[in-house]
């Protein structure tokens, strides 16, 4: 079975950042021009493909990869788009039940006053009472209009199909608006973050016919990074820049095994398929390695039982169950959460999830969790 994983490493070579950075700066516009072709306007990709291959000077792969690249981001832009239309419809259904419930309590309490001795003691307090709901039911329909328009306007998007996107992120783009409040002295230094963000990173994609899985950004024996210069650089930077000393701190064997082809198919090798991505992060630049890996065929299997694992306050509690679901053994996992930073707590329940996966290593079994989902109930909290 073949699993795809992404490694991390950091790239300690300071002589390729400005290469990097003219990437990112290059790439990234490259990407917001494709948005706008692609998306917008709606071109053929084919078409798109011969045009920026002869006017911009980059190969078919890095085409390809500008095109991966935006095609993720419009899909998360769009599940992000059905995630905000259900939320709205939850918050509104809760909204109008309250509502509802509001009103109906009003029509009791003027009720109640017809029957009761006008400026009396309990015939004030309902008074009150009365003034509150109604101040009450004004500002939660002013809430419930402001829903169903957001509600609107997220509609519109999802049928339109034309998916607005902010490249460089909404919040930074509204910051320049109130410089001081955001950290900033001036409009210059804003201009400059947002560049900045708007170059932060690129995607090398990489092909099983390609040298080491990727022909634009090559992994040698010598752990050295070679990268394809686009032709609008290459006059600064020349044909192909090193990066040297490259080496992950974990997936490191895995990342190995893309520099041998893996076999030979009418006289072609075949290696493994990598993806490179260069992300830039308090001015220091990362590289992320998405490769295909070959882990060992699953040893638990459902035939033999399952370990339930339940969280709670300060343990795991962990059940055994064999075949047919007749309990078997159960014990508890102490985890230290109380007076611990998150860090801290992260570790210490690392350590007991690593724990359980052990025992449900040695005994064959699958590991079971109970999936919760509280979005639902999050969309009443505020009623």
């Amino acid at each position: 079975m073949r699993l795809l994983a992404t490694y991390q490493a950091r790239i300690d070579d300071k002589g390729c950042y400005p290469f990097l950075e003219a990437c990112g700066e290059y790439f990234g516009r490259l990407e917001r021009k494709l948005y706008v072709d692609y998306h917008i306007k709606g071109l053929r990709v084919k078409e798109l493909k011969r045009k920026y291959i002869a006017e911009h000077g980059i190969t078919a792969r890095q085409f390809n990869s500008l095109l991966k690249d935006l095609t993720a981001r419009l899909a998360s832009v769009r599940e992000s788009l059905v995630f905000r239309e259900q939320d709205l419809l939850g918050r509104i259904r809760r909204l109008e039940r309250f509502i509802e419930e509001k009103e109906r309590e009003r029509e009791r309490l003027k009720k109640s006053l017809s029957r009761l001795t006008p400026r009396s003691e309990e015939w004030q307090k309902k008074v009150d009472r009365l003034k509150k709901i109604k101040s009450v039911l004004h500002q939660k329909k002013r809430r419930l209009r402001n829903l169903r328009h957001e509600l609107e306007a997220v509609r519109r998007d999802l049928e339109s199909g034309r998916y607005p996107i902010c490249f460089g992120s909404r919040k930074l783009f509204k910051a320049q608006h109130n410089l001081e409040a955001n950290g900033f002295r001036d409009h210059a230094e804003w201009l400059r973050a947002w560049r900045e963000a708007r170059s932060g990173n690129f995607l090398v994609l990489g092909s099983k016919d390609e040298a080491c899985g990727n022909q634009t950004c090559t992994y040698t024996e010598d752990n050295t990074l070679r990268i394809r210069v686009p032709e609008r650089l290459r006059a600064r930077f020349g044909h192909w820049v090193l990066i040297k000393s490259v080496r992950f701190p974990y997936g490191q064997e895995h990342l190995d095994r893309v520099k041998r082809p893996v076999c030979v198919v009418k006289g072609r090798k075949v290696y493994r398929t990598v993806t490179y991505r260069f992300v830039r992060r308090n001015g220091v630049w990362y590289l992320f390695a998405t490769v295909e890996r070959d882990d060992p065929a699953p040893s638990t299997s459902r035939w033999n039982g399952a370990v339930g694992v339940d969280l709670n306050d300060g343990f795991l509690q962990v059940g055994e169950v064999d075949r047919f679901g007749n309990p078997v053994n159960e014990f508890k996992v102490p985890v230290a959460m109380r007076d611990r930073r998150r860090g801290q707590v992260t570790a210490a329940l690392g350590e007991a999830v690593k724990k359980v996966v052990l025992y449900a290593k040695e005994k064959g079994k699958p590991v079971a969790i109970e999936d919760l989902d509280f979005t639902a109930k999050k969309r009443g909290l505020r009623e």
